[in-house]
């Protein structure tokens, strides 16, 4: 403001460019002020969570994969409930006796109120915990005999709310696997059926993808 002031006086600046100039600084200010606040907050909270995770850190995870465990092989993709039971507490069954097979390439929907059992399928499909009877198996092979990381990544999940990146709608596709090459992003996108909506035909290698904000 004193060098806007400055300026009046000596005739290089106008009256309107003074005004303009304390317009563009009380946002200017407000920003500074804003950053400066979480600059000294933010650390603090972030000291502050490390300290609340550390305990769950140092837990022994409830599911572990058996010694010397392979990776899961996909052939098909077929999945086989069967006869599972499951409970979270022992006084409270969840699932009973169920049995249901999956063929490769076909969809299924599981339907029912709620508390039912419908997303508890998923996360045994996910091995968050292990079935308390029967067994899983994909390809024929029981989800507990396989590593969890190769079992997982295998499996996509498209939650009901679905959130987007403000970035790319590639950068959305690779976000689970960022190692992913272009071809396999884009494979993703025609399953999808998204690919030809977001991309200029025959211009994907110079043209950016559609923005996803």
């Amino acid at each position: 403001m004193i060098m806007a002031g400055y300026g009046v006086v000596h005739h290089t600046m106008t009256l309107g460019d003074f005004v303009a100039v304390n317009a563009f600084l009380i946002p200017a200010l407000h920003a500074a002020q804003h950053a400066g606040l979480r600059l000294s907050r933010d650390p603090q909270c972030a000291g502050q969570h490390g300290e609340d995770v550390r305990p769950a850190r140092r837990r022994q995870a409830e599911i572990a994969d058996k010694p010397g465990a392979p990776r899961l092989v996909v052939s098909g993709g077929e999945i086989v409930f069967d006869h599972v039971d499951f409970h979270y507490e022992k006084a409270r069954p969840i699932l009973h006796d169920v049995s249901f097979r999956v063929p490769p390439g076909d969809t299924v929907a599981i339907v029912g109120s709620s508390g039912a059992g419908k997303s508890t399928v998923s996360r045994i499909l996910f091995r968050f915990y292990d079935v308390a009877a029967g067994s899983v198996r994909i390809d024929g092979q029981d989800i507990r005999d396989v590593t969890q990381s190769s079992l997982r990544a295998a499996i996509g999940s498209v939650p009901q709310d679905t959130v987007l990146f403000n970035d790319s709608i590639y950068y959305n596709i690779a976000y689970g696997r960022p190692d992913a090459s272009r071809e396999e992003v884009e494979q993703a996108a025609r399953l999808a059926r998204i690919h030809d909506f977001t991309c200029a035909a025959g211009r994907l290698q110079t043209r950016p993808w559609a923005s996803a904000g």
